[in-house]
């Protein structure tokens, strides 16, 4: 609670200003009297069941009445949590809810977690090529026949209770409610990891092991090893059954013109996480907009946010396999430049494409009617130079890893994180990732 001091180790975020925090003490006990004479929760006898087997994991502490807490911190004001069920994939889970009881409004972050990209497992591999300078697919040559790659996962049990709690963060870290041996072939690595883990007092959920093997799900996603010895790379794409759900809740929104609270908050989760990984930025389209109706009470959808969910749902539709090369000196991306002048009116777009080199130019003067008025056109004009390039050089620049270039920052900042304030520009990259997506690009 309050403001938590950097570590250095996580990514740095904008810290937001806080509500009060002694404001929010202050009304400790009328939040507690108003808690106490409150309805049960919706599921409470199944909140209670799953409190209760963290009390035998040793997760919390045994029950307390409220004078008991009133004691145990000394009589200072403390605030609880509210907890609330759900059905994830066909399993009951509790969440303490840091929102509704104002937690979250008053404390202040520098930093977030962040994870590993899908592409940790090919640069991994990667780095293996250019370690033992393989240049060929391994099995291309008997000295290798040996080598295999394979991916496993581990989860550790209940991580987020192994993070201790600050002494004096303990009276706002409450909880209110209503009072297999694992046997498998592993790996050599693996089985050692787990040994280190054990070693630590934290093992591996038995439950939740995966053996190695060439094909796992991994952060949501499907990953192929398997083609790592045979043809050098390593497939990354989307899981068939979350690209259904996906395309379901999306369906359902446009049909409907709304966008829930609850729904914006879990389609942003499917979208900026999972897809992400699959098809790099493209999912920061889901942002703004899913955001928006996340903060917000109205779920009515603006012709602006249809567009956005059209998008949306054309870039899950187009999601496909991603194949990253990873050997040792293989082919080198295909670079692209691209320039523009704004002159007397006149917006001049012009590109070079290395390997080989396909030059080009055209004028389009008449589109330029329909941006938003502006005194230079500079802008919006690099970036519709990319997705030029991406129509007139299609069959050239289809499934190759580009290199793009353009020297308006202003362009290479909306491209690089999918966004833009300027509605036109935003449409205009929107297209581009869509248009590259499409190319397999």
């Amino acid at each position: 609670m309050g403001e938590i001091s950097p570590s250095g180790v996580f990514r740095s975020v904008d810290a937001e200003v806080p509500d009060t925090f002694e404001d929010w003490v202050a009304g400790a006990e009328a939040a507690l009297d108003t808690l106490l004479h409150s309805r049960p929760p919706k599921h409470h006898a199944a909140i209670l069941e799953a409190t209760k087997a963290e009390q035998a994991k040793n997760s919390c502490s045994e029950f307390l009445t409220r004078s008991e807490v009133d004691a145990m911190f000394d009589y200072q004001p403390w605030r609880p949590l509210e907890r609330f069920l759900i059905q994830a994939d066909g399993k009951a889970r509790v969440i303490d809810n840091c929102r509704k009881t104002q937690h979250n409004a008053h404390t202040t972050m520098y930093e977030t977690i962040h994870t590993v990209s899908i592409d940790f497992v090919a640069a991994v591999a990667a780095d293996l090529c250019r370690r033992l300078d393989i240049r060929e697919p391994p099995h291309s040559s008997g000295s290798l026949e040996w080598l295999r790659l394979t991916l496993g996962t581990d989860d550790l049990p209940d991580a987020c209770r192994g993070l201790p709690v600050s002494p004096e963060h303990q009276r706002f870290s409450v909880v209110a409610i209503l009072a297999v041996d694992f046997v498998a072939d592993c790996s050599p690595s693996q089985l050692g990891l787990r040994l280190v883990f054990s070693l630590m007092g934290a093992p591996p959920q038995a439950s939740k092991g995966f053996v190695t093997s060439a094909n796992r799900h991994y952060l949501g996603t499907s990953i192929h090893t398997g083609d790592f010895v045979t043809a050098g790379s390593v497939r990354v794409q989307p899981k068939y059954s979350t690209s259904i759900k996906v395309l379901r809740k999306l369906d359902a929104c446009l049909k409907s013109r709304t966008l829930l609270r609850d729904e914006a908050g879990k389609l942003r989760g499917d979208l900026m996480w999972f897809f992400s990984m699959c098809m790099e930025h493209l999912g920061k389209l889901a942002g703004p907009v899913l955001s928006a109706h996340q903060r917000s009470d109205d779920s009515a959808s603006t012709p602006h946010e249809m567009s956005y969910l059209h998008a949306l749902r054309a870039a899950v539709a187009l999601s496909q396999p991603r194949d990253v090369c990873v050997l040792h000196g293989h082919q080198p991306v295909v670079r692209v430049y691209s320039d523009a002048s704004f002159e007397e009116g006149i917006l001049r777009l012009g590109w070079v494409i290395f390997v080989p080199g396909h030059p080009g130019t055209c004028i389009v003067p008449d589109r330029i009617a329909t941006w938003k008025s502006r005194s230079q056109q500079i802008f919006p004009g690099e970036t519709v130079a990319a997705l030029v390039v991406a129509l007139v050089h299609d069959a050239l620049l289809a499934n190759q890893d580009l290199l793009y270039f353009t020297d308006n920052q202003a362009s290479a900042a909306s491209l690089i994180r999918v966004t833009s304030s300027e509605e036109d520009v935003l449409f205009l990259v929107q297209q581009v990732h869509l248009r590259f997506l499409a190319m397999h690009s």
